[in-house]
């Protein structure tokens, strides 16, 4: 039997060469020889720092970076610090942007070698199953059930979401249908702690995803979910949740599930992939509760604005809109107290707003 211990590797800042280091790069370029060669000689802190760059080519050497950090020694529980993440939880998300079969191959491995398919991170609570279902990898959902993974998790920080809620609001129609073929009816019926089921998670048809390019495809995406989690029964108007704390999507995707919804009060979101300093220590426990809906698009309150995050911790709304790394409207605060936050404004090499370190 494999031991429950694992360990935690620091933050540092990601393997890149010394001429992207003169010139202030912050992300891998995999078409540079010499960051290329850096691979060789990193340290597993730092290709922990790699991987949870959510770019392609970081992505993309995800199998590699596997490899090279079981060569290194490094258990396949062990986690990096920044997110609470074991190997397990980037390779579920990694099909988003790189080979779906690949990043599966790499998860058969790291379970083979012994990691806990349930395995949570501290910070956010989430589940490989709920990684993949979010971003809506298909083969490693399979990967997944097929090695145990509980397909009724529960997610505290959104709102004691199942995966099926989060394939509902970010309209996953794969896994959708991996999980209700996994869990039947248990999964159709499921209420997260507004009540809500998977089919009341569902995007409303006024929010941007169906005001975009995109808007027929994912209008037919979500009728197709909707048959399959409703079937013939009416659907029943959605209870969201709007919380004037931030730094997590807003309705992830324009969605209604988000961890207190449409501005959740995560600061260390599920998504987030910032080259962090400080880890969170404490998670603020939430009571059920029903707010009033807010619109994705409009701000709680204005820029500048004091506001809460997680109920406990003040800060200044800073930005909020569009980011790079993940789908949907984003919140983005200045935390009051230093190191209780995870950047400085800037995530993934992007800067959305400028704050002091640590408390972004």
């Amino acid at each position: 039997p494999h031991s429950q211990e694992f360990q935690i590797y620091e933050s540092v800042l990601a393997p890149l060469c010394s001429r992207c280091q003169s010139l202030g790069a912050e992300l891998f370029d995999l078409q540079c020889s010499g960051c290329s060669q850096q691979l060789e000689v990193a340290t597993p802190n730092q290709l922990f720092a790699l991987i949870r760059q959510w770019t392609r080519p970081a992505q993309q050497l995800l199998p590699e970076i596997v490899d090279r950090l079981a060569e290194l020694g490094v258990g396949p529980n062990d986690r990096d610090q920044v997110t609470d993440f074991a190997q397990l939880h980037f390779a579920a998300k990694c099909g988003a942007l790189a080979s779906p079969s690949a990043a599966a191959n790499a998860m058969r491995g790291l379970l083979l070698a012994g990691a806990q398919p349930e395995a949570r991170s501290r910070w956010t609570d989430v589940t490989p199953l709920h990684l993949a279902t979010m971003f809506n990898c298909q083969e490693a959902v399979e990967v997944l059930l097929e090695a145990g993974a509980d397909p009724l998790a529960r997610c505290t920080e959104f709102e004691d979401a199942t995966p099926l809620h989060l394939a509902a609001a970010h309209l996953s129609e794969g896994s959708a249908r991996l999980l209700v073929s996994s869990a039947g009816q248990a999964a159709l019926a499921a209420t997260d702690e507004l009540l809500r089921r998977p089919v009341d998670c569902l995007p409303q048809l006024t929010s941007g995803l169906f005001n975009s390019n995109s808007s027929a495809e994912n209008r037919e995406i979500r009728s197709r979910l909707l048959t399959l989690l409703a079937g013939s029964r009416p659907e029943r108007p959605p209870r969201l949740s709007a919380s004037s704390t931030a730094s997590v999507p807003a309705a992830a995707a324009a969605a209604p599930l988000s961890s207190a919804s449409s501005t959740a009060s995560v600061a260390s979101s599920a998504f987030e992939e910032a080259a962090a300093l400080q880890k969170q220590q404490q998670q603020s426990q939430r009571q059920p509760q029903q707010r009033p809906q807010q619109q994705a698009d409009q701000p709680p309150s204005n820029l500048g604005d004091r506001v809460l995050v997680a109920g406990s911790r003040p800060g200044t709304l800073r930005y909020w809109g569009p980011v790079e790394f993940a789908p949907g409207v984003w919140a983005g605060v200045e935390l009051e107290t230093p190191q209780a936050g995870r950047h400085d404004g800037c995530v993934s090499g992007v800067r959305y707003f400028q704050c002091p370190a640590g408390r972004g």
